[in-house]
């Protein structure tokens, strides 16, 4: 992988502390907080959850709290009712 090719992948031109996102949970039940994972712009975001508890396929708004180079950590807003499930 070249280093332009290794920029533009950085999480961090991807995403910003602070910024709101929809996501759809694509994994869950990682470690015992409950924390679950989904992918924004192919980054691999951590995501927890104050009194809910998250489902796969579960659509969420969350704000993001840390990026790091290769993925970030949010917080769940809402979590938005699914029609399909």
């Amino acid at each position: 992988m070249s280093h332009s090719d290794a920029i533009k992948q950085d999480a961090r031109n991807k995403l910003s502390r602070g910024q709101v996102i929809t996501a759809v949970i694509t994994d869950t039940d990682i470690d015992s907080s409950g924390t679950a994972i989904t992918k924004y712009e192919n980054i691999k975001t951590f995501v927890r959850a104050k009194n809910q508890e998250l489902e796969w396929a579960d659509t969420v708004r969350i704000k993001i709290a840390d990026v790091r180079e290769s993925n970030a950590e949010g917080l769940v807003l809402e979590k938005q009712n699914n029609e399909f499930q």
